[in-house]
């Protein structure tokens, strides 16, 4: 195996592990974001109001959204 065949079996190597680390980062975001709608849920159901800095801004379901696709 030549230097450039090396070469292309490491860089093969380091984009596995990138697009494992991309995946996992992915599911903890979707985790979060559905931890943070269910304790939104749960503070409306008991009456309390958030602050609007607090409230997700506008678009960003349909932003999440089209990451999803």
């Amino acid at each position: 195996m030549d230097t450039g065949d090396k070469y292309l079996v490491l860089l093969r190597r380091e984009l596995t592990r990138a697009q494992a680390r991309l995946g996992r980062a992915e599911r903890q975001r979707d985790a979060l974001a559905e931890q943070n709608s269910e304790l939104r849920r749960l503070l409306r159901a008991h009456g309390i109001e958030l602050p609007r800095r607090f409230l997700p801004r506008r678009g960003a379901a349909q932003q999440q959204d089209r990451r999803a696709k």
